[in-house]
């Protein structure tokens, strides 16, 4: 009874052509284990073993000439150096997918709710976060290319966070832009701390939508304030029919904008502490 794996079985078991095993055999990456009287070659454990890891270390992109290298001068330090390397390279590339995967999700999200038009109100208790203050200036229509002069030499900016900052209208008839621990860098120590209480909250999602006018230019950012102050003035009625009060300042948080077909459309949750 034969004792060892022909070159074709062992390539069926690992789910990979022959003439691969092939080239790695005349590129002395491998051999097999016996050559029997009628030439087949003939693998046992420790071969197969050897051209997993070879297959691993090609999977991981890792160049022939350093798979090479890696072979003729084996140590096991020298393999552990390559695959915790590759390692941090899985890691790195798992993170981009991820943040790929949020992008796609958001565009689902939003383009889904293009033709919801209901307000929804909800009370919810939220813990104490902290904010980080971008700028403070006196209320008024800020366009993108203020935003961008502002922010834009923080180290930890891109052009991503103008449609995912917190806007804060305080008392004094001024507002500030602020981000989260998500989008801050903190090597920027010199920046402010804004403390928002715990407590319950009133909110309202809103799904905020323009339609552009292919004919001519459409002032977005104005239209995007007007329908902002209509959803503000919503949030103040329902308070008042609900006997609510505000313990703390109106925020803002702008979770995405995007336009599809035509529509240009700004997800903005309102948030107002009414109890501490």
């Amino acid at each position: 009874m034969r004792k060892y794996l022909t070159i074709g079985e062992v390539a069926k078991g690992l789910n990979i052509n022959v003439s691969k095993i092939r080239h790695y055999e005349r590129e002395g990456l491998i051999e097999p284990s016996i050559i029997d009287d009628n030439l087949y070659r003939l693998y046992d454990h420790d071969k197969i073993d050897q051209l997993e890891n070879l297959l691993l270390l090609r999977d991981l992109n890792i160049p022939m000439v350093e798979i090479k290298a890696l072979i003729q001068n084996y140590s096991v330090e020298n393999y552990l150096d390559k695959l915790n390397k590759s390692k941090i390279n899985i890691d790195k590339e798992i993170e981009e997918l991820k943040k790929k995967r949020d992008k796609v999700n958001e565009k689902i999200d939003m383009i889904s709710h293009l033709s919801e038009d209901e307000t929804r109100f909800e009370i919810v208790s939220i813990g104490k976060r902290n904010l980080y203050e971008v700028f403070k200036c006196p209320s008024r229509i800020m366009y993108i290319k203020e935003k961008y002069d502002l922010i834009s030499n923080l180290k930890w900016f891109d052009l991503s966070k103008l449609s995912s900052l917190y806007t804060v209208y305080f008392e004094d008839n001024t507002m500030g832009c602020f981000v989260d621990e998500r989008a801050l860098n903190m090597c920027d120590s010199h920046i402010i701390v804004h403390e928002v209480k715990e407590g319950r909250y009133l909110t309202l999602n809103r799904y905020l939508k323009t339609s552009k006018d292919a004919e001519s230019e459409t002032d977005l950012t104005l239209l995007e304030q007007e329908s902002t102050k209509e959803a503000i003035k919503e949030l103040e009625e329902y308070m008042v029919e609900n006997k609510l009060k505000a313990r703390g300042p109106l925020m803002l948080k702008y979770n995405m904008r995007g336009t599809y077909d035509r529509i240009y459309c700004t997800n903005i949750t309102f948030e107002v502490l009414i109890s501490e």
